[in-house]
């Protein structure tokens, strides 16, 4: 089986913000810039934080390495699987001043 290629370490996966309905709380979800994880239906997919190193695909044509050479890679998602949360988590947003 060939190496597969991790989102996590692409310059174009990043984190944001996905806030409820009722902007009172947020979770955080990772996409991909380059638009390459797609819906069935052709709309972009996003996905949770904590799912991130599931993330993985055979080849990619706007993959751009994040790090500078193979052992950051492996540093990196070591990393990475130690200080992802397990599941998801619910933040609470919180006023500034009150």
């Amino acid at each position: 089986m060939a190496n597969k290629i991790f989102c996590a370490n692409c310059i174009n996966c990043k984190v944001f913000r996905h806030y409820s309905s009722d902007k009172t709380t947020y979770t955080q979800k990772v996409r991909c810039t380059a638009v390459q994880w797609k819906k069935p239906g052709g709309g972009e997919k996003t996905y949770f934080l904590h799912t991130l190193l599931n993330r993985q695909m055979e080849k990619c044509s706007e993959f751009e390495f994040a790090g500078d050479n193979l052992a950051d890679e492996q540093t990196f998602i070591q990393s990475l699987r130690r200080t992802l949360p397990g599941s998801k988590i619910i933040h609470t947003v919180t006023a500034i001043g009150r």
